[in-house]
């Protein structure tokens, strides 16, 4: 990696960000939060999945057709549970959406962080760094899905 690609913090993060991209940081971080405030209104189901069904939204299309939990089911309750500070029971319904809720965290935080201050706070954004981030991500909601379907059955 050569210099001018450095994705840690030093100079480069000093850069000025555009103020359309400022204004776009911020929205995404209000979106994110958003999805926060809208899960610490949910009460979680106690079935572990279903809880989206109190944003007005229809069953599962997955699951009905297929017969089988999608690989996000249950990441509503497991936001839900977090947001309403219980970590054990959001870990036992989707390990997943525990890694999901984080990044977004995160990534809310330094997306607002960065977009107020208008340059880029401790990193800057990359393709490898989103995808060195997000891979995992997928690959254990694909692992817990491929378990809940053949390992663990409900």
């Amino acid at each position: 990696m050569s210099e001018s690609e450095t994705s840690v913090v030093g100079s480069k993060t000093n850069r000025p960000i555009k103020t359309s991209d400022r204004f776009m940081l911020i929205i995404g971080a209000a979106v994110i939060f958003t999805l926060f405030a809208a899960a610490a209104m949910l009460k979680p189901d106690s079935k572990g999945w279903g809880t989206h069904r109190q944003l007005g939204l229809p069953p599962c299309s997955f699951m009905f057709f297929c017969g089988v939990p999608c690989p996000t089911c249950g990441f509503t309750t497991t936001w839900s549970h977090l947001m309403n500070g219980d970590v054990p029971s959001a870990i036992r319904t989707n390990f997943a959406a525990v890694l999901l809720w984080l990044l977004a965290a995160a990534s809310g935080s330094w997306m607002l962080i960065s977009g107020c201050l208008g340059r880029w706070f401790l990193l800057l954004p990359s393709v490898y760094m989103w995808a060195a981030i997000v891979a995992p991500i997928i690959i254990v909601t694909f692992v817990i899905w491929i378990s809940r379907i053949f390992v663990v059955p409900n």
